[in-house]
Formats: structure tokens, sequence, C-alpha cells
């Protein structure tokens, strides 16, 4: 998290991947700078979901030594959300995505120094102008002669070939979607059902597998045959596939509906529409892409719990190491705040005031009417006895003022004010 991001669109990224029809489950962990979550957001997602881990980052970002420690090099992908708007520090809003700009180039020269190239890395662009400080192509994919790697700004940026392979993305997509649907009616309904999966009643999900042993060098058609068969009862949306027949996959694109005597190759990946079954069935066979080597859903892991920092305790100065903070507990405990506990001594305060104008009140009751000490109840307090509005004066609670009553002289104090059977004082 480059910035403070809205927790309900990180709650929203964890129930994406926390869905019931996942045969697998992944660990996430979460490294964002303050504001920390508060108690609310930590007791709905850090302990709503398993395998979740939260990682306090300084107030100035996160650097690549910050996701190393997290676990970068293992890590089957990285996603940068840029946060809001409100939070950016640079008055020069052509550097809005810069420290999104600068850390996914560390990131990619940080794999290829590993050899881990191919680990997808999502950046989310406040603006799409911001394209034009990326390189067109990943820093770990070989030269690819005649393409180029700076930016040309005859080029769309839905042209880009970092945003058709999925590597980024901007909130403005999300305005082009609604367009859209005004003229294609449905279109909104059709995305809400791929995206929200059971949240929409829906048997069928999106998934993305590997291709499937044997048909390297086959047409897409006989990959199409072999998926709708009843054996897997899944149908063929498109491939995801390299731009370049190298074997590089930092630039590549989606094939919707491609030509039936399209040629596979080894490294396409099907993008496909199947049911709970077909997914488990694709899991156990080491084919769903991303999951290779994941722990199944709902099986217990043998390794140790892993470490959390605590996002509700105060930062100590030169922790080298996480706190633990273990989230499989049916009911962790959870430090107290500074802030609550400042309300609650004035909370407190409030109350011992309250109490001792109440107790001054009923002292004096007791003296105008005359309340023995005898007349106490079990925990000290004075019972009042019941007052008739006939007999109710105003000089029992406070003399009264000259004029209050309008014209004429105000109520004697020696003399009780008289009001009829069944009315009462309106200042009292």
């Amino acid at each position: 998290m480059l910035g403070p991001v809205p927790w309900q669109q990180v709650h929203s990224f964890f129930r994406t991947l926390r869905r019931e029809n996942l045969p697998f489950e992944i660990p996430i962990i979460v490294l964002a700078p303050p504001p920390i979550p508060g108690m609310a957001v930590v007791q709905e997602i850090f302990h709503g979901f398993d395998g979740v881990a939260y990682k306090r980052l300084p107030e100035t970002g996160g650097t690549v030594n910050d996701l190393l420690s997290a676990g970068l090099v293992q890590a089957r992908c990285v996603t940068l959300l840029c946060g809001s708007t409100s939070s950016i520090g640079s008055t020069d809003r052509r550097m809005v995505d810069g420290a999104g700009v600068m850390l996914m180039a560390s990131i990619e020269t940080e794999l290829h120094s590993c050899l881990s190239q191919g680990m997808p890395v999502i950046l989310e662009l406040h603006t799409q102008d911001s394209v034009r400080f990326l390189k067109r192509f990943p820093s770990y994919d070989p030269p690819h002669p005649g393409t180029g790697t700076g930016h040309s700004m005859l080029e769309a940026f839905h042209d880009h070939p970092r945003f058709a392979s999925g590597g980024i993305f901007t909130a403005s997509c999300l305005g082009a979607l609604c367009a859209k649907a005004y003229y294609t009616p449905g279109f909104a309904e059709l995305i809400e059902a791929l995206v929200l999966g059971p949240d929409s009643e829906q048997t069928s999900f999106p998934w993305q597998i590997s291709l499937p042993h044997g048909f390297v060098g086959k047409t897409y058609a006989n990959l199409a045959v072999h998926l709708l068969s009843p054996e897997f009862g899944a149908v063929c949306l498109g491939l995801y596939r390299s731009c370049f027949n190298d074997g590089s996959m930092g630039a590549c694109y989606v094939v919707t509906n491609p030509a039936p005597d399209t040629m596979l190759r080894a490294d396409d990946l099907i993008i496909l529409l199947g049911n709970d079954k077909f997914a488990y069935k694709m899991f156990e066979l080491g084919l769903i892409k991303g999951a290779v080597g994941a722990r199944k859903s709902g099986e217990v892991s043998k390794a140790p719990s892993p470490r959390f920092d605590d996002p509700l305790s105060p930062q100590k100065a030169g922790a080298a190491e996480w706190d633990v903070y273990d989230t499989s507990m049916a009911e962790a405990p959870l430090p107290s705040l500074p802030h609550v506990e400042q309300e609650l001594r004035e909370a407190r305060k409030m109350l011992s005031e309250s109490l001792s104008r109440e107790a001054f009140l009923r002292s004096q009751l007791q003296a105008v009417k005359g309340i023995k000490g005898s007349q106490l109840d079990a925990n000290g307090v004075p019972s009042l006895p019941e007052m008739s509005p006939q007999t109710l004066s105003m000089d029992t609670l406070q003399p009264p003022r000259q004029g209050h009553f309008g014209k004429g002289a105000p109520p004697s104090e020696s003399q009780p004010l008289q009001l009829p059977a069944g009315t009462y004082c309106s200042r009292c």
C-alpha cells in the first residue's frame, strides 16, 4: 500500500482471495504506512480471514528492503495499491504516481538479480498519464528488437503493453465500463457475475490454467472441444499469451475467442469458465496458474504460525523483528489504545462529577424537606417522599426571580405556589 487506502478496498480484495469456491489458500501479507487500522478493521479483516498478516511501514513509505523482508523472492504476486490522492505529498500533479513507478522499477530490478522474473507485479495508478514514466516492458524481460522501450505519445493507454498484460490499472477504466454499459444492456451485470462469483449466485467462475499436457501444437478448437467434454464441463473464453515467442512472460496480451485454427504454444494460458469440481480437478493436476504448490483450502498448515505485526500496538523504536500477531485464536487479545484509555478516564471523571452533583442536590432536598438521616435506603441514598403538585413550593429548588412570572409581584418566599389539581410547574 503506497499510501492511506480505504480499508473497505482491502476487505474486498481479501474476500476475492478467500472465496469459498477456491480450492487453494495463499497467504497474504499487507505492508502499509500509517495511519494504522483501527480496532474494528482489525477484528473484521485480520481476524476475519485466515492466513493474513500485517506489517507496519514507516511514514515515508516502503522500500524494496521492506518487501524483501516480507518474502518478495518467494511471493507469487505483488500488488501495489496507490492510495488516496489526499495523502500525496508532492505538489506537482505530474508526479502523483512517482512513488509507485519508482518502487515498481526497483522491484523488477531486484527480481532480475534474483532470477525470479515472471512473477506478476501489478501497479495501480492515479492517472493514465503516469504510464509515460514506465518502460514498455518489465526490466527483467530480454530485449525485443524493433519494439522500443520508451513511451510513445502516440500510443493510447489501453494499447500499452503493461496494460494489455494486466500489469497496470487505473480507476478511470471503470468509467469506460460504465459508458460501455450504456450502449450494451446487461454488460454491467455480466461483469458483476464474473467478478463477485458466489455473491452473485453463480455456479461457474473464471479460471486461468496452463495448457494441458499433449496440446502443444494443436489448435484452439481441439482444446475447446476437449474441455467441453462431460469430464470437465468448462467453456473456453480465450488465451493469455506472450507477445514474443521467446519464452518471456513480461509482455502478454489477451486473445478473446481466438480463431479455431489458432495454434497453441507451450506458454499459453487458458481463460475459461468452470464450476467448483473443475477447479479442484485442475488444482490437483497442478494446472491453475499461480496456485502450484499452494496449500489446499481448509487444510491445516503444519508450518509454524506466521509472524504478524500488531496494528494496534505502538511503534517500537529500533524493532528489527515483527511482533507475533496470531489470528488463529478464537478471540485474540487486543492491546489497549491510548485514545481509548483517555476517553475512559474522561468518562469516569464525568461520572464522578455527576454523582457529586446528585449527592449535593439530594442533600439540599433532604435539608428542605426535613428528611432525617434514618430515612436512607440500603445504598445510603436518601429516599425522597412523594410531593403533591398542589404543595410544591418554588423556593424548594431556588429563589424566585423578579419579573419571572410576568406582571404582578412574584409569589412570597414563605407561601407555597398553589397550582390547580393535576398540573405541574413548567420550571420543574
